[in-house]
């Protein structure tokens, strides 16, 4: 199929090449292997057969092949990671999109003094927000049009002519324009692969998510002040990679910041803006040790005479008077606590659920799958956590045991018959959510004694969302006398 096959080039990613051989061969998209179809990540390698024929048509070793792969440099740089759809720090190629928001980027000056223009893998990295070589600033669109410029981008419509990878495929204008020199500061605070490692990068990625959460805008605001970062407004965003270059860059600044003279500066930003150990609440075991250690020892709020007979009998009477419901969740949260063993002692509550109230949980969880949004990333998260709770009410286990539960168990849950009627109503509404949840959240490649479910990050699921959720369906008609908890529910099996 190829007459000429030209080497990978210095840093080179594996789209870039594959676009660059497919153009030299009179290709104008490069063209997968025979039989295998287009992966929406052209930077990575999952297809075995695709590899191999990489590797015959090309002459090159398999070890080299896979140097051009995004996995390759998350390892090299020592960065956490799993299989998973989704890559930390990895920016998205955006092809079909010409708004503001994060994309995969490239030096103007690196293609202007290329002799064969070339796109390098560094460039598909969040944390790298400059040009090393040159210090300049990376750029995200075309300097024209406002196209993605990524070799990957290239769309079914585009020009069928020959164009250079320094060439707009859409304008045909040079992507060699428009550049402008990294602040002196930028450089000096880090932020590209060559001068920080894997642990810090993983540090600094769990800081950049914590600054984008809606009860942190008084800790970004705080660092921004005290680091004298220049910024615009951040975007409500979830990640750190779907930020725009001028934001990312400002949250990554304000990140090291944090880093910077651990844990001095962090510590009294958490002072400045009040912050304790319940901020980290759902997202704590995303952070390096490092970091969960500091948080546990040092932010843990401890008052043990704020909660008394008097202070919990007035913050009953206060949500009566508004017309609240009365319960331990409530109270506590008028209170400002997270547990308190009087208040479990002054309202006892039910730790056992009927059956007609678990074919009621049944009902909502069945309705919420029905009507769920179209929004492929929500729905596969209320489907992941429905499924676990099924799968902890049908085998008695608790949820977290379930989230480490390996295929073959979740296999053996499914299949294994009871005699109690509203479990095997439960187990026919799991399986009619495994072929859903086994597309979106299901690890690729199974090692033994491994975990089936894995978040989008490649992540192993926790407990806490799926406890939230069910929690959250339980305010739906259920007695004020029952423990808003799945652990109530594990004794229908019984």
């Amino acid at each position: 199929m190829f007459l000429l096959r030209p080497p990978p080039l210095s840093g080179e990613s594996l789209s870039s090449w594959r676009q660059r051989a497919g153009e030299m061969n009179g290709f104008w998209r490069y063209p997968p292997a025979p039989g295998a179809a287009r992966y929406m990540e052209p930077d990575r390698l999952r297809d075995d057969q695709e590899v191999r024929w990489l590797c015959d048509e090309f002459s090159i070793a398999e070890d080299e092949l896979r140097c051009l792969t995004l996995e390759h440099r998350l390892r090299s740089l020592g960065i956490t990671f799993q299989e998973a759809t989704k890559l930390r720090w990895v920016l998205r190629l955006n092809p079909s999109q010409v708004g503001s928001s994060g994309r995969s980027m490239y030096c103007p000056l690196c293609l202007l003094e290329d002799e064969a223009p070339y796109f390098r893998l560094a460039w598909r990295f969040a944390f790298t927000t400059h040009c090393e070589r040159h210090r300049c600033t990376l750029q995200e669109k075309c300097p024209t049009c406002g196209s993605p410029v990524w070799p990957a981008s290239i769309q079914v419509n585009a020009p069928t002519a020959w164009l250079p990878l320094i060439t707009c495929r859409i304008c045909r204008s040079s992507l060699a324009q428009g550049f402008r020199l990294a602040h002196p500061a930028t450089l000096d605070r880090g932020g590209t692969s060559s001068n920080i490692d894997g642990k810090s990068l993983d540090s600094l990625w769990y800081f950049a998510q914590l600054l984008l959460r809606a009860r942190s805008r008084r800790l970004q605001k705080y660092i921004f002040e005290r680091a004298h970062i220049d910024h615009a407004e951040i975007v409500t965003s979830c990640t750190i990679e779907h930020l725009p270059l001028g934001q990312r860059q400002a949250i990554i600044t304000a990140s090291a910041w944090l880093l910077h003279d651990w844990p001095t500066n962090f510590l009294s930003a958490a002072a400045a803006c009040e912050i304790s150990l319940g901020t980290f609440s759902g997202t704590l075991h995303l952070a390096p040790d490092c970091i969960q250690k500091v948080i546990r020892s040092r932010l843990v709020k401890r008052d043990r005479n704020k909660v008394t007979h008097e202070s919990i009998s007035k913050a009953i009477e206060t949500i009566a008077a508004e017309g609240g419901s009365i319960t331990k969740s409530a109270i506590r949260r008028a209170l400002k606590v997270s547990e308190s063993s009087l208040l479990n002692s002054m309202i006892a509550q039910r730790r056992r659920a009927t059956t007609d109230e678990g074919r009621r949980l049944l009902l909502i969880i069945e309705n919420a799958c029905a009507h769920a949004t179209d929004q492929r990333s929500h729905r596969s998260a209320l489907q992941r956590d429905c499924f676990i709770f099924l799968l902890s009410m049908i085998s008695g286990q608790r949820v977290e045991r379930v989230c480490k539960a390996t295929h073959a168990s979740v296999k053996t849950i499914l299949v294994t018959s009871s005699e109690v009627a509203v479990i095997e109503e439960a187990r026919a509404l799991a399986k009619g959510l495994y072929g859903e949840v086994i597309k979106s959240f299901a690890s690729r490649e199974h090692q033994i004694g491994s975990p089936f479910l894995l978040s989008r990050w490649g992540e192993p699921i926790l407990g806490h969302s799926v406890r939230q959720r069910i929690s959250a369906f339980m305010q739906i008609d259920f007695p004020e006398d029952l423990w808003r908890s799945v652990d109530v529910f594990s004794s229908l099996r019984c």
